[in-house]
């Protein structure tokens, strides 16, 4: 399926189906550095769907999460959140996702 997303990406860029297809598969086949990588991409396109711009920081909150606790600050993660918020000001996701960070990093 991988290779079908990917063939598919190469043969029309201007399509953004594909490269979500290919960061949301590599999410489910336990690959979250390559999803975190493309979800960056995409959630870098001003016209990037507001999806993209949340499974992007909900990524990047769930590796924050799982490095070692005496080694992370939400410091690491606010930028994305910050960015988050000010594409997506009615979203409750930003809000969601900094209160997970900062409950786990008490």
């Amino acid at each position: 399926a991988l290779a079908a997303y990917r063939r598919a990406a190469a043969a029309d860029p201007r399509r953004p189906d594909a490269p979500a297809g290919i960061a949301a598969l590599l999410v489910r086949l336990g690959r979250p550095a390559e999803a975190v990588e493309q979800y960056r991409r995409l959630a870098a396109a001003p016209d990037a769907p507001p999806a993209v711009r949340v499974e992007y920081a909900r990524l990047r909150v769930e590796q924050h999460l799982a490095a070692p606790a005496g080694g992370r600050s939400p410091a690491d993660v606010e930028p994305v959140l910050a960015e988050l918020a000010a594409k997506l000001p009615d979203s409750a996701a930003p809000l969601l996702l900094r209160a997970d960070v900062l409950v786990a990093d008490r």
